[in-house]
């Protein structure tokens, strides 16, 4: 078992093998049997025998859960290369050590017999990390040596690389790689003279899947990983394309009598971009107009005021009266100010109030910084602590004598636990206009806590932790960093100021706070394949083209957010008006939503306007946004707009081909319930297209990973066809490491893929492989008692009620303002669950309600007898009166609820005949 982080990957190697392929075929020059094992595989084609257990950027504490993936295969050796992030990062450095031996611990105990080859951590090119690593190692070599005196099988294992062995400051190239399979190999041939090496335990392959058992011989890509009762193909990590930080270069050379004391960054012509200012010792001013483009600067010379008191260490540049442009101010010892205006674009400043600030401390303490986002800088008061108060600029500015330029002062910051002396700093990052708080360490790197703009009582909602932002560069210490907006993009851009007023660059790519969380997956060229798209909470957008075979291009940010409060909001991405590729859409939390066309430009960011200009394509349906998602249940192309409800029941508008809208057309057809639920909340119900005919199947969900399916049987809308969904039973059992699921066709197939998606935004994939073509329950038309999903209740179309077609004002979710306050029984006000009596779900003790439940608890173990238990219980026999009458009372009850009776609320000829709690398309009377 290869074990540690990006090295044991092999990252930097030109055939992305590392040392894995170069030791296997070593190995096998020895006629022996080889066969590497690990949760990982990598690279995705090439390779035999590819499997691995390294994973990049972790760290140890990370990495002592990641052993266990697959230390069930018992492995006769394991070879251990760990800590490189550690070190790198200087995170728990302390506990390194003991974390690593908690690791050999563990293999110990878990795969008796087995022998551990542990190599120190490599050299890398970065003075600081080596630092690290040297006492690391030197600990480390104790560890080896207490425990080979008291004869454990284990070996140090050292690599000598040097500068020319690396291919970045701390990735082996292939040189390097080939030094780590040599040391390996000769360390594997020293354990067996020791008579240390034993025949490796039999395990039974079928009975521990996903731990690379096998010995393959051809690349893994035809390798079949059943994690689920039919096959997808395990293709191994995807994506790790998250960056913070892109390094630009030098943008701005050496400058005559300049020091990095002098140097100010601000907008002076109210570009958006930041000028670049020296204020000399004597108090002269000079500045250069950035162009936009490295080492492009325009100087506009001597640029201060006549005034002879004030000296360089008192100036400072702000915009005081939101007009865009940095305004000068001095800034004497006791903290008052006066304040010049920026009149001429930076070329000149004229005075605007000699009593600007009267002082409330020291002006070492003082900052000016827009703090509330209005596009005036406010008077902040930074403790040594990191401690800070604001002063609200008021936008008097001095034009009224009688009333104040600053609100009191407050504390909005108590300043966060162990923060170094006189390391916080304000600055907006994320171009909101609102100062966000970092800390600044001396040895380089930043953490940074988001402001929320909730400004009330100096806690912790005023923050949101967005954690180290920057792990430190070699060479850039903390008295070097700034950050301005170097390109006019929004963002503030790192920057390290040298002693001589040069500055390197490194590109703001956008701080995504939860990664994970922050990924959608959708088609956005229309070429089939689904790409990625990063989504904040402003709306903003970055996103990963799909090149195909695991490949992403970067293009940047597609959406610069939107000028709106979208904290009860949420953002998807789907196809509504049929031209194959998907729109951007924001789901309001009162359920309307807005449709941002798709133009086509992209991959090509530069090709024009990326989507068009939003256009309301629902007023709502009276049910929360977060019941509201799209999906193609007919299979006609465009996306319809669907509401989920707890207990798992869906009520549908069809999509009908107007969008953009055409006058006296809907966008969406009368409402429709497609489903009665399966006993599950509808946060837990999915659809996606798994059987590649251009219809989405409803999927429901299951915390581990574990899933079950039922086949759109294309009667949405009815087609004469007995039931909408047919229930396919157990389609994942869940996968090791969990994370959040997703489905989405990446490889272009027609066929969504099964992607597990990571806290950290690193995506792993399985690929659908299956043709889906299996038997289907026995359709005989009639009640059989059984939970299996089908309904011989069709939609005869006799919408008598409310909806008949017509345009008659009530709410269809359409763009015409349909939601007239009636609600057309959908929701009564008081419950927007399908279910106004609870005992809907809840009762429904036998049925699929509580075998969905219990699914549900057993897929959580995400373990083989959990998704056997899953599997039955979504098939589960309703075979009692109880059960059948319980399954009946939630399918009446999310009925009732979602609007599909329009004699009375009482009707009992609303239920489903069945007993089946995943109805076709619902009776109306």
């Amino acid at each position: 078992m290869p074990l540690g982080d990006s090295i044991t990957k092999g990252n930097g190697s030109k055939d992305q093998k590392g040392y894995r392929n170069r030791l296997r075929e070593k190995l096998l020059g020895q006629d022996v049997a080889v066969d590497m094992i690990g949760s990982q595989k990598y690279p995705p084609t090439g390779m035999a025998d590819n499997d691995h257990e390294g994973h990049s950027g972790r760290v140890l504490a990370e990495i002592n859960t990641f052993w266990r993936m697959s230390i069930q295969a018992l492995p006769n050796v394991v070879l251990v290369h760990a800590g490189t992030n550690n070190m790198d990062l200087e995170v728990d450095l302390e506990g390194s050590p003991a974390m690593l031996e908690k690791i050999i611990d563990g293999l110990f105990e878990n795969a008796p017999g087995t022998v551990v080859l542990v190599a120190p951590v490599i050299w890398a090119n970065k003075p600081k990390m080596q630092e690290n690593t040297d006492r690391f190692n030197l600990q480390v070599e104790a560890i080896i040596e207490k425990r080979r005196k008291a004869s454990e099988h284990i070996l140090k294992v050292p690599i000598d690389i040097t500068v020319t062995d690396l291919s970045d400051e701390k990735h082996p190239n292939d040189s390097g790689y080939e030094k780590m399979a040599v040391a390996w190999f000769n360390a594997i041939l020293e354990v067996d003279d020791l008579g240390w090496l034993k025949s490796p335990t039999k395990v039974n392959a079928d009975d521990l899947p996903g731990m690379g058992l096998g010995i393959t011989t051809e690349t893994d890509s035809s390798e079949e990983d059943y994690i689920n009762g039919r096959i997808w193909n395990r293709y191994g990590p995807i994506f790790d394309g998250f960056r913070t930080w892109e390094e630009v270069g030098t943008i701005r050379g050496p400058v005559e009598n300049a020091s990095r004391e002098n140097v100010i960054l601000a907008d002076l012509d109210g570009d958006g971009i930041a000028d670049y200012i020296i204020a000399d010792d004597d108090g002269t001013v000079r500045a250069w107009i950035n162009g936009g483009k490295p080492n492009e600067w325009k100087s506009l010379g001597k640029v201060n005021p006549d005034w002879s008191s004030v000296k360089g260490d008192m100036i400072r540049l702000a915009d005081v009266d939101n007009d865009g442009k940095a305004d000068l101010i001095a800034l004497y010892s006791e903290g008052a100010a006066k304040v010049w205006k920026n009149t001429e674009n930076g070329a000149k400043f004229e005075p605007l109030d000699s009593k600007w600030a009267t002082g409330l401390a020291k002006s070492d303490k003082i900052h000016f910084e827009d703090v509330d986002g209005d596009g005036y800088a406010d008077y902040v008061i930074i403790s040594s602590t990191g401690a800070v108060e604001w002063a609200r600029n008021t936008h008097n500015n001095g034009k009224d004598s009688t009333k104040k330029n600053w609100e009191t002062a407050e504390t909005i910051a108590p300043g966060p636990d162990g923060i170094p002396a006189n390391r916080a700093r304000l600055r907006d990052l994320d171009g909101d206009g609102m100062a966000d708080y970092l800390i600044v360490y001396a040895g380089g790197s930043v953490k940074a806590l988001r402001n929320t703009g909730k400004l009330d009582s100096g806690n912790g909602r005023n923050w949101h932790d967005l954690g180290t932002i920057a792990p430190g560069i070699e060479g850039v210490t903390g008295d070097m960093i700034r950050f301005a907006d170097m390109d006019g993009d929004g963002l503030s851009d790192f920057l390290a100021v040298a002693e001589d007023g040069s500055i390197r660059m490194w590109k703001n790519l956008g701080i995504v706070v939860d990664k994970g969380s922050s990924l959608r997956f959708a088609d956005l060229t229309g070429d089939g394949k689904a790409d990625i798209i990063s989504v904040d909470a402003r709306g903003r957008a970055r996103a990963w083209m799909n090149e195909g075979d695991g490949k992403w291009n970067s293009v940047g940010e597609i959406s610069a957010g939107w000028d709106e409060d979208l904290s009860s909001s949420r953002i998807e991405f789907a196809d509504v008006n049929g031209d194959g590729r998907a729109d951007y859409l924001i789901i309001y939390g009162g359920g309307a939503v807005k449709a941002y066309l798709n133009n086509g430009a992209l991959p090509d960011v530069t090709k024009g306007r990326i989507w068009q200009p939003g256009v309301v394509i629902s007023d709502g349906v009276g049910v929360p946004g977060s019941k509201v998602t799209f999906a193609d249940l007919d299979g006609d192309g465009y996306a319809d707009y669907l509401v989920l409800y707890d207990g798992g029941a869906v009520k549908c508008y069809l999509n009908n081909q107007n969008i953009p809208a055409q006058e006296g057309k809907r966008i969406w057809k009368e409402a429709t319930t497609v489903a009665t639920g399966v006993g599950e909340p509808g946060s837990k119900i999915r659809f996606a297209d798994l059987t590649g005919d251009g219809k989405a199947e409803y999927i429901a969900q299951y915390d581990g990973g574990a899933a079950n399916g039922y086949l759109n049987m294309g009667n949405i809308p009815p087609a004469g066809k007995e039931r909408n969904w047919n229930l396919m039973g157990t389609i994942a059992k869940g996968v090791t490491p969990q994370g959040d699921v997703h489905y989405a066709d990446i490889d272009g197939d027609g066929k969504v893929d099964y992607l597990v998606s990571f806290s950290g935004g690193n995506v792993n994939a399985y690929i659908n492989g299956f043709d889906w073509k299996h038997e289907m329950p026995a359709d005989d038309g009639g009640d059989d008692g059984n939970d299996d999903g089908n309904d011989d209740g069709n939609d005869d179309g006799d919408n008598d009620g409310s909806d008949d077609g017509s345009d008659d004002g009530n709410d269809d979710g359409s763009d015409d303002g349909g939601n007239d306050g009636d609600d057309d029984g959908d929701n009564d006000g008081d419950n927007d669950s399908p279910s106004p009596n609870s005992s809907a779900t809840s009762s429904a003790t036998s049925a699929a309600a509580t075998s969905a439940s219990s699914a549900s608890s057993s897929a959580a173990s995400s373990t083989s007898s959990a998704a056997s238990s899953a599997s039955s219980a979504a098939a589960s026999s309703a075979s009692s009166a109880a059960a059948s009458s319980a399954s009946s009372s939630a399918a009446s009850s999310a009925s009732n609820e979602s609007g599909t009776t329009s004699g009375g609320a009482g009707s009992d000829d609303n239920t489903s005949r069945d007993g089946s709690v995943l109805s076709h398309n619902h009776r109306d009377h």
